[in-house]
């Protein structure tokens, strides 16, 4: 895949990333109010976080993989960004999933 075309399709996952990973809305639940729905919410984001710091401890794999990521060497920059990415991204999920299981629906 050319590099040009390459570097299009991860700048448009990124965007699409980005819109996905940001909060879902105001959460719903009947007979919740504010002061219920923001202790909860406080509480999961709370165990989401520390669930993905103990799944996600940041160590910089040098030198990285021979073949991986084209053969590329990516600097410990980028490195850091990507994991920081995915780590932000599954504290959002297990947030989410954490008010779900609580009996919530986010607000369309």
């Amino acid at each position: 895949m050319p590099k040009p075309l390459r570097t299009a399709l991860f700048s448009l996952w990124l965007l699409l990333s980005a819109g996905a990973c940001g909060p879902p809305g105001p959460w719903q639940k009947p007979g919740a109010d504010a002061a219920t729905v923001s202790a909860d919410l406080v509480s999961c984001r709370r165990a989401a976080k520390d669930e993905a710091d103990r799944l996600y401890v940041f160590s910089f794999p040098f030198p990285y993989p021979l073949g991986w990521n084209g053969g590329r060497q990516i600097g410990y920059l980028e490195w850091q960004q990507r994991f920081e990415a995915f780590k932000s991204y599954e504290e959002s999920r297990l947030a989410n999933i954490c008010m779900t299981e609580r009996g919530y629906r986010a607000a369309a």
